[in-house]
């Protein structure tokens, strides 16, 4: 494995001052209690992990904005509840990923584990490869690639993309000890694992799935200073298909939804502090910080430009492949066999809610307090990845619905409820949403402040 860290390419580009105005308090770094592994081994595998509530501190749902399609398909989140943009923790509604067990489903879509069994029961006899016959050979191709664990050595390399303009002119001052570029990058190798599946509390094990490329993606989640550099050199909306997944014409940007992008500078400095979402970071004073207060378009956009219009979200099967360690299918990014349900502090930043004080797992006050990008490298995942867990949910390319079966570099292209697929859990949830297995919907124009993204490059 090799980290290398190039130098970013001078630039030429003016630089406008940033908007960033006005500070907030020193972080608090609460730990809930939990056990922490001292290790912090990213290449020791294992499941484990626990039921999946989309719920906040005082279990009041929160409603949505007119207009906005509701949260999650009507699911809130425990910190902003990603549709009613309310106090953080307001949210409590039940996610459509497992609940507890009992799956508490989506009122757009149904129940997500519904949802997987419709899927394997119209795609009965499909296989990783597919080609027909009994009902069950989905879930006996699944368990092949269970039981075939990925090697502790998987390899990847680092580097620091020179042709990014969201990186032009930053310092290197992400990560644990604020000297890694926040524009690092990680390629990896794909391989087969089976989606929205841990061995613990998601056991449904029908939908396998393959990857049978390489890709390059962020280590951490976009920061506020790149979103900056982006609104301050604002370019022409993405041209039709910009964006797409591997040459799959109904994956990239539509031209369509040019109207869902604010028009100048201005109008995003607006939304991203003054707007509609409660708890914006680029109004925080830190540069560090994950970026919040984006809609799916402006993330999707942003991915487009910074990689000179070949950029991306990533598609859910290869989010879920990194959270999941592959076949390993890990409860949490970090997790060990010893460790398979260990969360506190000193792995995510999560569990933040309630009108005052602290909550659970990570700097919590109120007003909140935000935590730079990278600051806990114990959660960090299997391939690199920071943040995969608690921070802020992050945006995938696919559309909400069953998973696609069979599965070999697919993505849910297919608009059934008008929801996008957000991973990973945010500052705002309980540990259960942090799980790799667990998924939400939410409408891609809202602009929620548990909600972020990373990009393919």
């Amino acid at each position: 494995m090799k980290w290398a860290r190039l130098a970013l390419a001078a630039t030429t580009l003016a630089m406008a001052a940033c908007q960033i105005l006005s500070g907030i308090s020193d972080l608090q770094v609460v730990d809930d209690g939990g056990t922490a592994d001292a290790s912090g081994d990213r290449t020791v595998d294992g499941p484990g992990g626990e039921a999946s509530v989309e719920a906040g501190d005082d279990g009041a749902a929160d409603t949505a904005p007119a207009g906005e399609g509701g949260a999650e398909g009507a699911t809130t989140d425990g910190g902003d509840a990603q549709g009613g943009d309310g106090q953080p923790g307001d949210g409590g509604a039940t996610d459509a990923g497992d609940g507890g067990g009992n799956d508490g489903g989506n009122a757009e879509t149904g129940p997500e584990a519904g949802a997987d069994a419709d899927a394997a029961s119209a795609e009965a006899g499909s296989e990783a490869g597919g080609d027909g016959g009994k009902g069950s050979d989905a879930s006996d191709a699944a368990a092949d690639v269970v039981n075939d664990v990925v090697e502790a050595s998987v390899p990847y390399e680092a580097g620091v993309p020179t042709n990014s303009p969201s990186c032009m002119g930053l310092p290197s001052n992400c990560g644990p000890s604020a000297n890694e570029s926040c524009c690092e990058t990680i390629t990896l190798t794909g391989g087969s694992f089976v989606r929205g599946y841990d061995g613990v509390d998601y056991t449904d094990a029908s939908a396998p799935a393959t990857l049978d490329y390489s890709f390059t993606i962020d280590r951490f989640e976009v920061t506020v200073a790149r979103f900056d550099n982006f609104i301050h050199h604002l370019p022409q909306n993405p041209p039709q298909g910009a964006g797409n997944y591997r040459n799959e014409p109904m994956t990239g940007w539509n031209t369509a939804w040019n109207t869902n992008l604010p028009s100048s500078t201005s109008a995003y400095v607006t939304q991203v502090t003054s707007g509609s979402c409660s708890t914006p970071f680029y109004n925080a004073g830190n540069p560090t910080y994950p970026m919040n207060c984006v809609t799916w378009y402006e993330a999707f956009n942003f991915c487009i430009w910074d990689s000179m219009g070949a950029g991306r979200l990533p598609t859910e099967a290869e989010w879920n492949y990194l959270a999941a360690a592959g076949n390993q299918q890990r409860v949490y990014p970090w997790s060990s066999p010893s460790t398979a349900l260990t969360i506190d502090s000193t792995f995510a930043w999560y569990q933040c809610g309630g009108t005052g004080g602290t909550v659970g797992g990570g700097p919590c006050s109120m007003p909140l307090t935000a935590q730079p990008v990278g600051t806990d490298p114990k959660g960090d995942g299997f391939f690199g990845q920071a943040d995969l867990a608690g921070s802020l949910s992050e945006a995938t390319l696919d559309w909400f619905g069953p998973f696609p079966v069979p599965c070999t570099d697919c993505a849910n292209v297919t608009p059934t409820n008008g929801q996008r697929v957000y991973r990973g859990g945010s500052w705002g949830d309980t540990p259960g949403n942090l799980h790799a297995a667990a998924r939400v919907s939410v409408d891609p124009a809202f602009v929620g402040a548990t909600l972020g993204w990373r990009c393919v490059h």
